[in-house]
C-alpha cells in the first residue's frame, strides 16, 4: 500500500478525478473548452441523488442485474414512478451522469444480455458496488 499516493484520495477512498461525489460540477457538465457562462450554468445543477434514485440503487443491488425495462417497470410496481419512462430517465441518469449504474459483465468481459418482456435481448446492469 501507497503511504502517499502520487494522486489525491477524496473521503469516499477514490482517485479524486474518478469519484462522482467529489468531482467538482463544472468538471462534470462544462468542458474545458467552455466559456464560462457553461461552467457557471454547470455549477447551478443540483447533482443531488433524489429517493428515486436510491430506490432504483436498492432495488437493482437486490435484484440485478437486469434491463432498463426491468428496473423501469419495477418502480412503477412499488409505486416509485407513475410512467414507465420516468423510471426509466432515472436509471438513463444514475448510469450516464453518476456512473452509478455499470455494464452487468460476464467473466470473459462481455455484457450480459436479458430478454425483455416484448422478447428481446437488451443489455442487462448492475450497480457499480456490485462489480
Amino acid at each position: 500500500m501507497e503511504l502517499f499516493p502520487t494522486s489525491p484520495i477524496c473521503r469516499h477512498g477514490r482517485m479524486l478525478d474518478e469519484c462522482v461525489w467529489c468531482t467538482p460540477t463544472s468538471r462534470l457538465e462544462a468542458r474545458s473548452s467552455d466559456p464560462a457562462t457553461s461552467h457557471a450554468a454547470a455549477r447551478s445543477l443540483d447533482h443531488t441523488l433524489k429517493r428515486e434514485h436510491l430506490a432504483v440503487l436498492v432495488w437493482l443491488t437486490e435484484n440485478g442485474p437486469a434491463t432498463d425495462d426491468k428496473v423501469a417497470a419495477a418502480m412503477v410496481a412499488n409505486g416509485v414512478a407513475g410512467r414507465t419512462e420516468t423510471a426509466r430517465r432515472w436509471v438513463r441518469t444514475l448510469r450516464e451522469r453518476h456512473g452509478m449504474i455499470v455494464p452487468a459483465l460476464r467473466h470473459d468481459g462481455t455484457q450480459i444480455e436479458l430478454t425483455n418482456e416484448s422478447g428481446r435481448l437488451a443489455l442487462a446492469w448492475t450497480t457499480k458496488d456490485n462489480v
